[in-house]
């Protein structure tokens, strides 16, 4: 069977057995380094003769990654994100300060052409302090130490159950990108029954005796007074910071088509931990730009469209969930008229 034009073999058994008959075969792909690809499947002939065509069709579509390849641009990528922090300085953050955007949050079901608008987002930026996330504990005497981002979103993921999952927080970052804090707090409500949330995160600068920085997470239970365990690392350069993750449109708006990062950074979808993040910049014809993003070696999970500015366009999401840029008036007009604004 040939491969991408690549020379592969194919064996196919048919396996006789007393209750009934089955199909098992492999498909060995050669690829550099007298390596190969390996291939295999198990079905009954009834899937068989039913699907022959599109079982071939999927193994024909095998494509063999060249390695070398793959690692060098992983390298290209960890030194472009390495360039892009060391290069985060009050110059380059201050021209963030004042950025507003809106976001109205839809989702999509498979096979359903239109999408259903399930809540909407807004995120600013403005000068502010670390301890500025602490809400009990303010101090204006000093110049501001960096920014803080504000995100606020309002969610009803089931209309049918009435369950509304508010978020409020805020992302502090140092003028130079070595230290950030955030706090986070989610509520969960139905009717008058609610849950609160909330997560803290800390990220220190690295100092004398500790050469490389640490982030220390704490996830809390308001309403059960209740604290998982700590969730602490040390970081690994290069380290996107929690706060970048959520303006990363203005941060690279300006990048050429054809950038490339790879950074380590935090995530807490399903579980605390890190994960390594891929991301890849493209022109498109009328000047806007798409990001995709990856985690991991797995598949594409975002895919981000901003304009010249960093504004959000749009952005799919696994799942079916797409936000689109949008404004405050036209998310009140949407919402008010249903007491979800």
């Amino acid at each position: 069977m040939e491969i991408q034009g690549i020379d592969a073999w194919w064996l196919l058994l048919h396996q006789p057995e007393q209750d009934s008959q089955s199909i098992i075969g492999w498909l060995a792909v050669p690829v550099q380094g007298k390596q190969y690809i390996m291939a295999s499947i198990l079905m009954s002939d009834g899937v068989w003769e039913a699907q022959k065509s599109e079982i071939l069709a999927i193994l024909s579509s095998i494509e063999a990654l060249d390695m070398i390849e793959l690692v060098k641009k992983r390298i290209q990528g960890h030194d472009a994100a390495i360039a892009m922090l060391e290069s985060i300085s009050e110059s380059t953050l201050r021209p963030l300060l004042g950025f507003e955007e809106w976001r109205l949050i839809k989702t999509k079901q498979s096979g359903v052409s239109t999408a259903v608008d399930i809540g909407y987002a807004s995120i600013s930026i403005e000068e502010g302090y670390a301890h500025e996330i602490d809400e009990d504990h303010m101090d204006e005497s000093a110049a501001p130490e960096g920014i803080v981002i504000t995100v606020k979103s309002r969610v009803i993921p089931n209309p049918d159950i009435g369950l509304i999952v508010d978020t409020r927080a805020q992302y502090w970052i140092s003028w130079d990108g070595k230290e950030d804090r955030w706090w986070n707090r989610v509520t969960r409500s139905i009717g008058k029954s609610r849950t609160i949330e909330s997560e803290t995160g800390i990220r220190s600068r690295p100092g004398i005796g500790s050469p490389n920085a640490t982030l220390l997470v704490i996830h809390e239970d308001l309403m059960a007074s209740t604290i998982e365990p700590l969730f602490k690392v040390t970081i690994s350069e290069p380290w996107l910071p929690r706060a970048l993750v959520w303006i990363i449109g203005p941060m690279l708006a300006q990048d050429k088509s054809g950038s490339h990062y790879v950074w380590s950074t935090f995530d807490n979808v399903g579980e605390m931990r890190v994960v390594l993040r891929t991301d890849s910049i493209v022109l498109e014809e009328d000047g806007t730009k798409t990001i995709t993003t990856r985690f991991g070696e797995g598949m594409d999970v975002m895919k981000t469209h901003i304009d010249q500015f960093g504004h959000l366009i749009n952005q799919q999401q696994v799942g079916g969930v797409i936000l689109t840029g949008s404004t405050e008036e036209e998310c009140r007009r949407i919402w008010e008229p249903k007491g979800l604004w």
